[in-house]
């Protein structure tokens, strides 16, 4: 079983429709990623790899399986804030 299955494995066993990641090594131990400034956000059946425009390419790259998506995050922020407001019309956030 992928990191990726077991993670949603336990979203399952707790009633979880999303996984917000932030902590860089998580982010990698998870998806793969070597760079910084990255984050995950994992729902049921759907996977996004949230970073600003800098490493769009290295995620394209180091995490294919993965929906890229560029969020303007300020720095010295953890891009929560900039998730919820993407995605606030959705039940998850």
């Amino acid at each position: 079983m992928t990191r990726i299955e077991q993670l949603r494995s336990y979203m399952e066993q707790e009633g979880l429709k999303g996984f917000y990641i932030a902590k860089p090594a998580n982010v990698r131990c998870i998806s793969g990623f070597t760079g910084e400034d990255s984050f995950l956000f994992i729902t049921e059946d759907r996977q996004y790899f949230i970073t600003d425009p800098r490493y769009t390419e290295q995620a394209a790259l180091e995490c294919p399986d993965y929906e890229a998506d560029k969020v303007r995050i300020q720095h010295g922020t953890d891009g929560k804030e900039a998730c919820r407001r993407k995605w606030r019309q959705k039940d998850w956030v």
